[in-house]
């Protein structure tokens, strides 16, 4: 009778215990540490499409460069595992998969805050890696355009035009060193403006920035036609800032025996000079010292004889025999680059150009 009633006053308890237990309430959710957990899965997940979406070489240098911060997401998730784990949560297919059933029980029993510290632990990792696969991304893109806008420059300074502009500079600057040679020492004052010309390179060199902006320009807004015309433009300004020594050393030499015989002389000597500085522009300049000092060698004895003599005696005749000394001693040196230019057939590159596309 005793035993009975033990018996049913047990069963009552357990009854109980157990509706009581039944009755307990569910851990109370935290509503906004609910919101940044979602958050931050949702940051990761962009994150790591982000990663992955980046090029498998680059992944790999980041992942050595920047990827250290691997090993504390790491210490973390295994961390978490080992004290809140289930063995549902283990059979899930690989890591990520179980840590993602963890969170969601941690949230479940309003923990979600162990699981945010350790996305935010990841996604702080992610981020490194992602921006590290972005600049490596955006140094090959720079380095690619680049080498268009290279060999775009390059192209363009190797045709028959760019070399003709570049000529037109170093004539401008011979002639006026031509005509300041043969002036006798008894002219009045000088014809230079070294401030003058150093600001009229200047002001003509910044319309370079023309032709750096059209070469940089991307495949369907590139003009050939309107790069090369930029470049020619910069080289005549540049030209045209000896014209004022050049027209002012002119008529001082005009005052000693000049007349319009010497002027045909002396033009026939520029047009000499000129062909010489085309074909030294065509073989560059170290390649056509050889030629220019066998003719200086050839020809200075008689110029300096004859510019003494011009000197003496400023006049008519001695003005012109100087200039057909010019003239001979320019033809001899462009029938020394030509032979060159004939076995060698190559066009001179601006070397300072290629340099700076380079840099």
């Amino acid at each position: 009778m005793w035993l009975s009633m033990k018996c049913g006053l047990s069963l009552t308890l357990g009854l109980i215990v157990m509706g009581c237990a039944s009755n307990v309430a569910p851990p109370a959710h935290d509503a906004k540490a609910d919101n940044e957990l979602a958050l931050q899965v949702k940051r990761h997940e962009a994150l790591q499409a982000d990663f992955k979406s980046a090029a498998s070489d680059y992944r790999r240098r980041c992942e050595i460069q920047a990827g250290d911060c691997r090993l504390d997401v790491n210490d973390g998730r295994d961390k978490i595992l080992r004290q809140h784990s289930s063995a549902e949560c283990r059979q899930a297919s690989d890591s990520d998969a179980e840590f993602a059933c963890v969170a969601d029980k941690l949230t479940k029993q309003g923990q979600s805050t162990i699981a945010t510290g350790y996305y935010k632990l990841e996604n702080w990792c992610l981020s490194r890696l992602v921006d590290c696969t972005a600049k490596l991304s955006d140094e090959a893109r720079g380095n690619a355009k680049k080498l268009v806008a290279r060999t775009r420059a390059e192209k363009i300074e190797s045709s028959k035009r760019a070399l003709l502009a570049r000529s037109s500079v170093s004539f401008a600057e011979e002639r006026a060193a031509y005509l300041r040679a043969m002036l006798p020492p008894q002219a009045d004052g000088t014809c230079a403006d070294p401030t003058g010309l150093t600001r009229c390179k200047s002001e003509a060199r910044s319309l370079l920035s023309k032709f750096d902006a059209e070469i940089d320009k991307d495949e369907s807004s590139y003009d050939e036609a309107r790069a090369t015309a930029s470049y020619e433009a910069m080289h005549s300004a540049e030209a045209s800032c000896y014209n004022p020594e050049f027209e002012c050393l002119q008529k001082k030499l005009d005052g000693f025996g000049g007349t319009a015989e010497t002027r045909r002389y002396m033009d026939m000597a520029l047009k000499s000079l000129e062909k010489r500085q085309r074909l030294v522009a065509e073989r560059g300049e170290d390649d056509s010292k050889s030629c220019l000092s066998s003719g200086l060698t050839q020809y200075q004895g008689r110029i300096v004889d004859d510019y003494q003599k011009f000197s003496h005696e400023p006049v008519l005749f001695f003005q012109a025999q100087l200039h057909r000394d010019f003239r001979a001693l320019y033809d001899t040196q462009s029938g020394c680059l030509q032979s060159r230019t004939r076995s060698g057939s190559s066009v001179a590159q601006n070397p300072s150009r290629t340099q700076d596309r380079e840099n």
